[in-house]
């Protein structure tokens, strides 16, 4: 579709200094944000603009990184070792999704979210980089079996068929660019 991410992701890992000096673990968290049920507040209506839920609450970045700092200091009371970590919430050389499926948050949906069986996929993910051996959470992996929801809810139909998806379509790359500027 001529529209490529990648260059986007090298960007990322060009100006990430996110490595911790020993070996790191990575652990995967995601956080949900779900909150709007009103079809008004979605703009669902004629005449007006769509905006994606994420947008219409406080900026999540801080929120989860908020979160993972108090699991931070949770983990440096309880670990007898010297704990070393840093947090990343859509800043760091890794893809958010990836670690999230390898530590057990959800699986690969065909929207190419995370989904989980609580949440959906109405979730931001973040991770942990740190030093310390985390058990994981196992992956219960499962997948959308005949499921089609998402491809049929998109509303601006940038999901054109399971996993693979038209990006001069879809509203989140927006947000991607605006934060590179």
């Amino acid at each position: 579709y001529n529209v490529h991410v990648e260059e986007i992701e090298n960007r990322r890992k060009e100006n990430s200094n996110d490595t911790l000096s020993e070996k790191r673990k990575n652990k995967g968290v995601g956080n949900s944000y779900n909150i709007c049920s009103n079809e008004k507040e979605t703009g669902s209506k004629k005449n007006t603009g769509i905006i994606s839920k994420f947008a219409l609450g406080i900026d999540y970045h801080e929120i989860l990184r908020d979160k993972l700092e108090i699991l931070a200091d949770f983990i440096k009371k309880i670990s007898l070792k010297n704990f070393k970590y840093k947090i990343l919430v859509d800043t760091g050389p890794m893809v958010d999704r990836a670690v999230a499926e390898r530590a057990g948050v959800g699986w690969y949906g065909k929207n190419c979210c995370i989904i989980t069986k609580r949440f959906g996929s109405w979730i931001f993910l973040g991770e942990m980089i740190t030093n310390l051996e985390l058990e994981l959470d196992e992956s219960g992996f499962e997948d959308c079996g005949d499921c089609d929801l998402c491809l049929r809810a998109c509303p601006t139909q940038a999901i054109i068929s399971p996993y693979v998806i038209d990006i001069r379509k879809c509203m989140f790359p927006f947000f991607i660019f605006l934060s590179l500027i």
